[in-house]
C-alpha cells in the first residue's frame, strides 16, 4: 500500500512537471531555469501554490493573487499522472515492466498536452517512444519483429483510411503526426490489441469532438486527435491483464 501511495504522489508531481515543460517549450522559455509564475498577473508562485492537485482544489482553480482562472490542463495532468501511476503500481508493483509503462504515460501526457494546445505532435516525442520501446523490449526479451509488424499494419491502415477520408471530405482529415503516433503506440499495445486501439481511439475522438462542439461556440472542423490516441493507449496498457483474460476465455 505504501508503494501505491508513493506512486500516486510521484505521478501527480510528474504530471505537474509535464504541464510546465510543455507550456515553457511552446512559449520558447527555458525548461530548466526560472520560477513558476501566473500567466495572467506574472506573480511568482509560492510552494503552497504548487502542491499538485490540492493547490488547484484549495484555490478553486483560480490564482491566489489576481483571481484569474488556472488552466485546467495542469489539474488534469496532475490527476491523470496520479491515477495512472497508482494503477500501474497496483497491477505490477515496482519492476521494469512498470517503469516501461510509466515512461510511456509521461510521453503520452506530453504529446496530448502539446497537441491539445498547439495542434502538433512533436516528432522527437514519437521517436523517444520508439527508442524507449526498443530498449525495454530488448531488456524484457520481447518479440520485436511481431510487434513491429503489428505497428506497421496499424499505421498503414490509419494512413489508408485517412487517404480515403481526404478524398471524400476534400480536405486533410488526419495529420501525419497522428499516423506516426499510432505507429509508436502500436508497438506498446502489441499486435493483439492494435485494432482495439484504433477503434477505441476513434470512439474517444468522437466523444471529445461532441463535447467540444457542445461546449464551444467556435465551430472548428478540426480537433486534436493526439489526446484520444494517448488515452486509448493508456487504457489498453492498464487494462491489459483483464483484456488478456477475456481473450483467453473467449478465444
Amino acid at each position: 500500500m505504501v508503494q501505491v501511495i508513493f506512486s500516486g504522489i510521484l505521478g501527480s508531481i510528474i504530471g505537474s512537471f509535464v504541464t510546465c515543460w510543455c507550456e515553457r517549450r511552446l512559449n520558447g522559455d527555458s525548461v530548466v531555469s526560472g520560477r513558476s509564475r501566473c500567466n495572467a498577473c506574472g506573480r511568482v508562485l509560492l510552494k503552497r501554490d504548487l502542491v499538485p492537485i490540492f493547490s488547484y482544489l484549495a484555490l478553486h482553480g483560480r490564482c491566489r493573487y489576481c483571481g484569474a482562472p488556472i488552466p485546467k490542463t495542469s489539474f488534469v495532468n496532475e490527476l491523470a499522472g496520479a491515477v495512472c501511476f497508482v494503477c500501474l503500481s497496483w497491477q505490477w508493483g515496482w519492476q521494469l515492466w512498470t517503469l516501461r509503462n510509466a515512461v510511456l504515460v509521461i510521453l503520452l501526457m506530453a504529446v496530448a498536452t502539446i497537441d491539445e494546445t498547439a495542434y502538433i505532435i512533436p516528432d522527437f516525442l514519437v521517436a523517444a517512444g520508439v527508442l524507449w520501446w526498443g530498449f525495454t523490449a530488448w531488456l524484457l526479451h520481447q518479440s520485436v519483429f511481431k510487434n513491429l509488424l503489428g505497428a506497421f499494419i496499424l499505421a498503414a491502415l490509419v494512413w489508408a483510411v485517412s487517404m480515403a477520408m481526404d478524398r471524400v471530405m476534400q480536405r486533410e482529415s488526419l495529420g501525419g503526426g497522428d499516423i506516426k503516433l499510432f505507429f509508436m503506440t502500436g508497438l506498446f499495445v502489441g499486435r493483439y490489441f492494435v485494432l482495439w486501439h484504433l477503434l477505441l481511439s476513434a470512439c474517444i475522438g468522437l466523444v471529445m469532438y461532441g463535447i467540444l462542439r457542445y461546449r464551444s461556440s467556435d465551430q472548428k472542423e478540426e480537433i486534436p486527435f493526439g489526446p484520444a490516441i494517448a488515452l486509448s493507449t493508456i487504457l489498453i496498457i492498464i487494462l491489459e491483464p483483464i483484456l488478456v483474460r477475456f481473450l483467453i476465455v473467449n478465444y
